[in-house]
C-alpha cells in the first residue's frame, strides 16, 4: 500500500510540476481538479468546495488570489486524499476503523513498527465527531492540514512532510539539470567563495588569473559530469559529484590566499612595511578570510 501510494503521490507530484506557473508555483482550481482526476480519484463538487474552503482558511491560497493554490497546499491535499482513496476499496469516500490503522501506517518511513491500538482509538475518537465509526477523505484530509500560527501560512502534518521527503528523494534521483545552467552555478559558488580576495586585489592581471582558474573548474565538471557533451545531467551525478567539488574550491581559496599575500607583500614593501602572514591561513566558515597584520618598521619610519 505504501509502495502504491508513493507512486500516486510522485505522479501527482509530476503533474504539479508541469502544471504549476513558472512565476508563482501555483496551479488553479481547476489543475486541481485535473490533477485528482488523473491519480483516479476525482474529488465531487462538494468535496471540492469543502477543499477550496479548508486552504483558503488555512493560509493556502496566494493573498487576495483565491485560485492560485501554492505548493505546500498541494503537499497538504494530495498525499492524505490518496492515501484514504487508495484504502477505501468499496470506492464509497470512507474508512473504518481497522483501515484507519493501515492509513496512519502507510504515512510513515518503511520499516516503521505499526500503530498502536491506542493511538488508532484515540485518532478515530479526534475525527470521527458524528460516532459513525467511519472517516471521510474531507475528515482526514481536515486533520493532516494545519496552518502556521506566525506566518498564517498553511503547513503539511509531519506525516506528510516525512512521506514528501522520501518522495522527493526518489523524484530527485531522476532530474536532470542542464549543464550550461550547472556550470553559471559552479562559476557562481566559486566567484563567491574567493571574492574577499578579489575585492582587495588592485591588480586587474591577478583578478583575471583568479576569474579563469574558476571558469577552468566549471569547465572540469562539466568536462567530468557529462564527457559526451549530452547538454544534461543526473542530479543525482550531481550531488555525489560535491565532495570532489568542495576540494576545488578549498584549493580555489588556497591559490587565492597566495596571490593576495603577493600583491600585499609587494605594494606594501615598497611604503617600507613589514609584513606578518601568520594569520593569512585562518579560516572563516565557507569562505575565507585573509589577514595581514601589519606594523611600521621602525627603521624605515628613520629613514623617511
Amino acid at each position: 500500500l505504501q509502495d502504491e501510494l508513493k507512486f500516486a503521490v510522485t505522479s501527482a507530484k509530476h503533474s504539479f510540476n508541469n502544471m504549476a506557473s513558472k512565476d508563482t508555483n501555483t496551479i488553479t482550481k481547476k489543475q486541481l481538479v485535473t490533477l485528482l482526476e488523473e491519480s483516479n480519484y476525482p474529488a465531487t463538487e462538494a468535496e471540492l468546495a469543502m477543499v477550496m474552503k479548508v486552504l483558503e482558511e488555512n493560509g493556502g491560497l496566494i493573498e487576495n488570489d483565491h485560485d492560485s493554490i501554492v505548493e505546500d497546499a498541494f503537499k497538504a491535499v494530495v498525499v492524505p486524499w490518496l492515501s484514504l482513496s487508495i484504502l477505501d476499496v468499496d470506492r464509497n469516500g470512507t474508512i473504518d476503523l481497522n483501515e484507519l490503522k493501515c492509513l496512519l501506517w502507510v504515512h510513515q518511513d518503511q520499516g516503521t513498527p505499526e500503530p498502536s491500538e491506542e493511538r488508532v482509538r484515540k485518532t478515530m475518537a479526534a475525527l470521527d465527531l458524528d460516532f459513525s465509526g467511519a472517516i471521510d477523505r474531507m475528515e482526514w484530509l481536515e486533520y493532516n492540514v494545519t496552518c502556521d500560527p506566525h506566518s498564517r501560512k498553511i503547513t503539511p502534518s509531519h506525516g506528510t512532510q516525512t512521506f514528501f521527503r522520501t518522495i522527493d528523494e526518489n523524484y530527485d534521483s531522476d532530474r536532470k539539470v542542464l549543464a550550461n545552467k550547472l556550470r553559471q552555478q559552479v562559476t557562481e559558488q566559486g566567484t563567491a567563495a574567493v571574492q574577499w580576495a578579489l575585492d582587495s586585489m588592485n591588480s586587474q592581471a591577478d583578478r583575471d588569473i583568479i576569474l579563469n582558474v574558476i571558469k577552468g573548474i566549471a569547465m572540469d565538471v562539466l568536462t567530468e559530469l557529462d564527457p559526451h557533451n549530452r547538454g544534461v545531467i543526473l542530479l543525482a551525478d550531481v550531488r555525489n559529484y560535491q565532495h570532489q567539488l568542495d576540494f576545488k574550491i578549498k584549493k580555489l581559496v588556497d591559490y587565492s590566499v597566495d596571490i593576495a599575500k603577493v600583491e600585499v607583500k609587494e605594494n606594501m614593501i615598497n611604503h617600507g612595511v613589514v609584513l606578518d602572514f601568520q594569520d593569512m591561513e585562518h579560516r572563516d566558515g565557507g569562505g575565507a578570510v585573509a589577514k595581514a597584520r601589519l606594523r611600521t618598521h621602525q627603521s624605515a619610519r628613520n629613514n623617511k
